[in-house]
Parts: C-alpha cells; structure tokens; sequence
C-alpha cells in the first residue's frame, strides 16, 4: 500500500451513527445468542439424551440457517436490507421463547430449526448492512471492530447464561434471552439506514429461471475461497459451541465459563490491531497465523487436564478466530459491487453454517465413539486442510497475475 492509500484509509470516516447504532443493537442480539451457547447442551443432556443425539439437535439449527442465505442474499440485493435484518430477529425471538416451553427433544430441535432460520437471516443481513457502512479503505478493520460486539458479549454471557441456569433455572435462562432478542429489535429500528434496492437491471445476472439462474445470483463466485476456509475453520468451531461445557464437567472443572471469558479478552485486545494490519498488509498475514493458533488451541484441549490448559487454548483460540473472521469476511465482499453484498455475505456465511453443522454433529458422534480429548485431535485436520488449500489458492492466483502481465 502505497503512503497516499495508508492517509486515505485513516481519514476515512468509521464511526459514523448508523454504525455505532448498529454495533449496540446487535450487542443485545449477540448477548442473546451466546447465553445459550454453553447451556443449550445442559439442557438436553437433562432430557436423558446421548452425545450423538446433543450433537444432533445443536447442528440443525444450521440446517435452516444455511437453507435461508441463498434466499436471503438475494432479497438483500433487491429488497430493503433493513426490513430484512429485523425480520430474522423477530423469527429468532419466537423460538427463543419457544425453548421455554416444553422440555421434549422433539420440541427444542423445532425451535432449533426455527431458530437457525432467523439467525440465519440475521446474521447475514448485519453482514450486508455493514459492508455498506464501513468505508472500503477500512472494511477488515471496520468489521473487526463490529467482531468485538461479538466477542465482548461472549465475555459475559456464556457466564451470566450457565449463572443463570444453575441458580435460577432454564426456564428463566430463555425468557432473559428472549427479552435480549427483542431489545435487539426495538433498538434495530431506530438505525438510520436506507432502503437499498439494485438497479433494476442488476438485480439478475440470469434470467432464465433455471438452476445455473438461481446459482448465479444466490452466490458469488469471489466468495468462493473464504467460504472453503470457513467450511474446515468453522467445524472445530461446532465441536467447541457442542461439546466444550460437556467435556469440562467430564474433568471435574465446573467454572468453565471462564473460557468465553478469556477468548473475549484476548480478541477485544488484537481484533481491531489485526483488522488494520489485514487492510494494509494483506490477507495472509491474518489468515495462517490464525488458522495455526487456531490449530495449536484444539492440541491444548487434547491435551488437557485442569482449567490452565482450557486458559491457554481460549486465548490461542482468541487470536485464531479474530484473524480469520474479519479477514474472511473483508475478503468476501471487498472487491464485490455493492449490489452483490448480499449474495457475497450469503455465500461466506453458508461456508460458516456448512463447517458448524458438519462440526456439531460429527463432534457429537466422535465423543461418544473416541471421547472428548480424542474427538478435538482429530479436529485439526480439517484446520491443516483449509492452510493447504489456502496456501495452493494464493499461490495459483498469483501465478495467474504473473501470466497476465
């Protein structure tokens, strides 16, 4: 980057109101979302239920979410992204509240389902959303900040949810989630963003109304590559949201929470420093040395014995993940026209959904056939394949730039 690019990206405008507005809206959505994160699985182990079956009905929330981004990326093309963000969330509070409920297997893997839809679509609207607000100079940053709210909310409510249920209950765990998910609302229709609709002639790039058609729009071709690295970064990330809390009450350790804790931390301290040096550097200097921390905190979990060993792997898995996320995800819609953020944001956040699933379920089945410490060992495999394929990908880009030259 060249001394004018490095003044052009620092005296262009991050902090504007509809951005800072979007940021506390989505605090009280993230807030929701992660107090369940850790007691979802208490939950159902409650109803008499073995880890395959756990590992099941936590991975089909993301059988809706991924089944909704094609569609969604689309209508966030054509449609008002606005309307389309607090829709998701409205479908999210409705299953929420319906955990509470009945206390059947069959009952929370329906509002599981229900639940991966809203959150789907509410998590690729915010995509979308602030790819418009923040300046192209700074989207890694600009997206590594709103990363934050994800990790500062992670910080807190994985604690505050398992306080929550051991003193208070599950019941009252999800009506405080469902209060959260819908002050998340309240505050998301107060965001001054406009209506934004592609020109008419840009809202298809087929017409014909056939299965390359539905391809060609839904997805993004640019999106390709960090959708494959979310894929195989993204399933070790199912195994820790799935089996983490269980694994900890196998070793005895029972203030886990502590974990969340110290991943937050540690991303709020390098996320925003990591998203400025992916700006001007480049996206490998955030993606390898993430995805090996990232590698080296699942070998910690393998080897663990007391609650040292989980401190050290949230932090290793602190700095993978707040390296790869916002890098991904800049790299995903950076080069994309704006009237093609939906479909780029859809096809980085189905990669996510596709490693999560994949992540959650086979966690659920390798814990009960292996066990837990064996089950993360095994989870940096796919966390070496994405570097291989990462690494091959950059190196066959560049070779194609030097041929065209």
């Amino acid at each position: 980057m060249s001394q004018n690019d490095s003044v052009h990206t620092m005296k262009a405008r991050l902090w504007t109101k509809p951005y800072i507005m979007i940021l506390i809206a989505n605090l009280a959505v993230y807030f929701s979302f992660h107090m369940l994160l850790p007691t979802l699985p208490l939950y159902i182990s409650q109803l008499k239920v073995t880890p395959d079956i756990i590992g099941l009905v936590m991975g089909s929330f993301t059988i809706t979410a991924l089944a909704a981004r094609p569609f969604i990326g689309r209508i966030l093309d054509t449609k008002d992204r606005k309307k389309v963000y607090l829709a998701g969330l409205l479908i999210a509070f409705a299953a929420i509240y319906g955990y509470s409920i009945f206390p059947l297997v069959l009952f929370v893997l329906i509002c599981r389902l229900i639940h991966g839809l809203g959150w789907g679509i509410t998590t690729t609207a915010i995509g979308t959303i602030l790819s418009d607000l923040v300046p192209q100079v700074r989207l890694a940053e600009g997206l590594g900040y709103a990363g934050v709210v994800n990790v500062v909310s992670m910080a807190i409510s994985p604690m505050v949810g398992l306080y929550v249920a051991g003193h208070w209950g599950f019941q009252n765990l999800f009506y405080i989630s469902a209060f959260l998910s819908m002050l998340g609302i309240v505050l998301g229709t107060l965001i001054p963003y406009p209506m934004r609709i592609a020109p008419q002639g840009q809202r298809l790039i087929n017409p014909q109304k056939n299965v390359s058609g539905f391809m060609a729009t839904a997805f993004e071709k640019r999106a390709y590559l960090p959708a494959i690295i979310a894929i195989f970064t993204s399933m070790a990330y199912g195994s820790l949201m799935t089996c983490l809390t269980l694994y900890a009450a196998e070793l005895n350790i029972n203030n886990i929470g502590i974990f969340f804790s110290v991943y937050a931390v540690t991303s709020i301290m390098t996320r925003p420093f990591i998203g400025r040096l992916s700006d001007q550097k480049g996206y490998s200097i955030a993606i390898i040395p993430g995805i090996i921390f990232f590698s080296l905190s699942l070998l910690l979990l393998f080897l663990a014995q007391n609650i040292y060993f989980f401190i050290a792997a949230a932090v290793l898995y602190g700095l993978g993940n707040c390296a790869l996320q916002p890098t991904l995800q800049a790299m995903a819609v950076k080069k994309v026209p704006q009237e093609r953020r939906g479909a780029a944001n859809s096809t980085y956040y189905s990669g996510i959904d596709i490693g999560i699933a994949i992540g959650m379920v086979l966690s659920g089945f390798l814990a009960k056939a292996a066990g837990y410490s064996i089950m993360y060992l095994l989870f940096i495999i796919p966390m070496f394949l994405s570097l291989i394929i990462y690494i091959l990908a950059v190196k066959t880009i560049l070779a194609n730039r030097s041929q065209n030259r």
